[in-house]
């Protein structure tokens, strides 16, 4: 499994919670940082999508990821 974000992939460990996984990864992939707030949760204008499926945070967080998940973090472009 995989996770996607500003062109970087990263790989993630299957069976944690996506939460865990993205907070523990953080410490030694920085491109991790502005994708978290400090104190867990996905950081104010991202999209989460779970294997091409949109995905809230609420959710996500505590959902185990399985090897065949694919993680994808988007930031929309600014119009104008």
């Amino acid at each position: 499994m995989r996770a996607v974000t500003g062109g970087a992939s990263i790989r993630l460990p299957a069976g944690k919670p996506l939460a865990d996984a993205l907070r523990s990864l953080g410490e030694t992939h920085p491109v991790l940082d502005p994708l978290l707030m400090p104190g867990g949760g996905l950081a104010a204008g991202l999209y989460l999508f779970i294997n091409r499926v949109p995905m809230a945070w609420s959710v996500a967080a505590s959902r185990p990821l399985a090897e065949t998940d694919d993680v994808v973090v988007v930031q929309p472009l600014s119009g104008g």
